[in-house]
């Protein structure tokens, strides 16, 4: 399994010492080793952070009354473009990218309330 860094660390590996900042991902050879470190918070399971910015960005659409079909029907370039970010966000996770996720995320977003600005009645 893999790991996201939330604070910065150094571990003790057979090739010596690695260094990693918040945000890093890594991997250890010996699950066992992480455990203190998850009980304390101070890294997190890549599966956690990935469904953890999913859930966020669905509480927040769930929120809005503007479906995906108000937006194909009044803006279907838009939702051509959202449903390209969901694609890239679901390749992302499946790939573990991180980064790309995010990106993705973030780009849903834009999209999504620029739809809100742009489609009337929202």
């Amino acid at each position: 399994m893999k790991y996201v860094t939330e604070i910065p660390l150094k571990l003790r590996t057979p090739e010596g010492i690695l260094e990693l900042k918040p945000g890093e991902i890594f991997k250890p050879k010996c699950e066992d080793a992480v455990r203190p470190l998850l009980e304390s918070r101070k890294v997190r399971s890549l599966k956690e952070v990935f469904e953890r910015k999913f859930n966020e960005l669905a509480d927040k659409l769930l929120q809005q009354t503007l479906t995906a079909e108000d937006i194909k029907a009044q803006r279907p370039e838009m939702y051509k473009d959202i449903q390209k970010a969901i694609e890239r966000m679901d390749s992302s996770w499946l790939k573990e990218d991180l980064p790309e996720f995010s990106m993705a995320i973030k780009d849903i977003n834009r999209l999504y309330y620029k739809a809100l600005q742009e489609i009337p009645e929202w």
